[in-house]
């Protein structure tokens, strides 16, 4: 729930709600002026998280939009002659008494780990998604898109670039750290090992005239806890650390498909929510992430096809199975993108990543990256690919302007500004040198010879898997959950037969399993 005053107010014929963090916007004055001069889209300039709706009384109209990235939940459905919506998708479903109808969100939760279309467990119940707005009027229901990122690069030096993207993210995590102490709101910003936590951190440390605090969640002894540990100490800010040594924090899994609608993937939200220390749900105000930050500054595309197309099964947590995500897909879903890295973005960034962590967050404040700032992230993909290949503007940007963070390693890997030469390899970014060995790794693995993966998990990951393996109490408790709950497949046999296939696989498998098992039980 945000702890950020609501803005209600009416006017000329209008009624005005919005909810959730402004950092700029017009007044609710000049919004209804604009609006009955014909600017219908008003809020495309605002920035922040938020989601509102305006109630035309004069035409008997009713507008509902979400932010740019659609950061906020928002069902809807048609409900008798009109609009029915909620934040809340399990209220909105028994409002309208509906059951778990939906095969098609169910191929996809199992294999993508998300819905990519927008649909949910219930078939008349749809999400309103990043840059969608409704317009109902009467019986009639339109969803309308107001604004779509565009990666057409520009011309411009990487040095002048440098200067565009930093010029932005400032600014944006400005709006954030000004917001919270307006509000008087502590300042709680997760730290990893990565970049993309680290260089907000930096500009955070410039900017706050108040205390910040760090938190970070992992296993005991990786770079996640002692990266951030010499971070926080370097910039005095108090660290909260949460240990995951065991893998309790996966059993927060009913819990997690509760804030997060059943949505998405469980294991991330999971970890957040038992890794979040209760004075930052207490004091918290706008959590300032790096929220998929290394793939907006950075790419996971080579320079050769930044416009490259993409397939039906791109991003799927668990991949393959595409003839079947085909069938639960539309027709059009193949167009809906104009090249692979937008696809990636609203995708696996929006409609993923976004509903994970971020959605917790928002339970007890407010969630916002710096990176998915609408300016930052346009900044960062009119630049050239070639640019941001390998990170490296990413790196030279921290060289130039912030050098002192770049004597840490990126995730206790790779020197900034000296990383090996990259390649794309089963659709993950690995340096050159290392593809034969990969190769050889993943032929054993797949022989069930030797599992070299498992074997150099080292402290760069949170090893889910070893949980499973090392933690009794867990896989019982995992187990038994999918014993207990499987029968709501009952319904959908195909579905039920790959899940309980699925149940005796890995940990990604398993908790996929297991996040869409939890996403039915809520329908219950």
């Amino acid at each position: 729930m945000s702890k950020f005053k609501p803005v209600k107010y009416e006017a000329d014929g209008c009624r005005l709600e919005v909810y959730g963090v402004l950092f700029e916007s017009d007044s609710p004055q000049e919004s209804i002026r604009r609006y009955r001069q014909g600017e219908t889209v008003f809020w495309n300039a605002w920035r922040g998280s938020f989601y509102g709706v305006l109630w035309d009384e004069k035409n008997g109209s009713t507008i509902l939009f979400n932010d740019h990235i659609g950061s906020k939940m928002l069902f809807y459905t048609q409900a008798g002659k009109g609009l029915e919506w909620n934040t809340d998708l399990y209220a909105l479903s028994r409002s309208i008494k509906a059951k778990p109808d939906n095969e098609d969100f169910l191929w996809q939760m199992l294999i993508y780990g998300y819905s990519p279309t927008g649909e949910t467990v219930f078939k008349p119940i749809h999400r309103l998604m990043a840059g969608e707005y409704l317009y109902a009027r009467g019986e009639k229901i339109e969803k309308l898109i107001y604004h779509r990122f565009d990666n057409t690069p520009n011309n411009l030096s990487i040095e002048e670039n440098i200067e565009r993207i930093d010029a932005a993210f400032r600014k944006a995590v400005t709006r954030a750290i000004r917001k919270n102490e307006e509000y008087g709101y502590t300042h709680f910003l997760p730290l990893s090992a990565g970049l993309d936590s680290r260089i907000t951190n930096r500009v955070a440390h410039e900017i706050a005239t108040t205390p910040i605090h760090n938190i970070t969640y992992s296993q005991s002894g990786y770079y996640d806890e002692t990266i951030p540990r010499e971070l926080a100490k370097y910039w005095h800010n108090e660290m909260h650390f949460t240990p995951l040594d065991s893998g309790e924090c996966l059993m927060n899994l009913d819990e997690a498909s509760r804030i997060t609608n059943g949505l998405v993937h469980y294991s991330g939200a999971s970890e957040t929510l038992f890794g979040l220390p209760e004075e930052a749900k207490k004091n918290g105000g706008v959590f300032l992430t790096g929220m998929i930050g290394d793939v907006i500054v950075g790419t996971a595309f080579t320079e050769c096809n930044p416009q490259q197309k993409y397939h039906i099964g791109e991003g799927a947590i668990i991949p393959g199975y595409t003839e079947r995500l085909r069938q639960s897909l539309p027709a059009d879903f193949e167009k809906r993108y104009p090249n692979r890295e937008l696809y990636f973005l609203y995708t696996r960034g929006f409609d993923c990543a976004y509903l994970g962590s971020p959605l917790i967050q928002q339970a007890f404040g407010e969630s916002y990256s710096p990176f998915c700032d609408v300016d930052v992230l346009q900044v960062a993909y009119s630049i050239p690919v070639s640019q941001r290949w390998n990170n490296k503007i990413y790196d030279q940007w921290i060289l130039r302007k912030y050098p002192d963070i770049a004597r840490w390693k990126h995730n206790g890997i790779y020197i900034i500004g000296e990383r090996p030469r990259m390649i794309s390899f089963f659709e993950r970014a690995i340096p050159l040198n290392e593809v034969p060995k990969r190769m050889i790794w993943f032929l054993l693995k797949k022989l069930h010879i030797h599992n070299f993966y498992r074997e150099t998990e080292g402290k760069t990951m949170t090893p889910e898997d070893s949980w499973f393996a090392q933690n009794t109490s867990l896989k019982i408790w995992a187990e038994n959950y999918i014993q207990t709950n499987m029968g709501l497949l009952n319904d959908f046999p195909e579905v039920q037969r790959l899940a309980l296939r699925f149940s005796h696989g890995n940990a990604t498998e398993r908790m996929q399993v297991l996040s869409l098992l939890a996403c039915l039980r809520q329908t219950r």
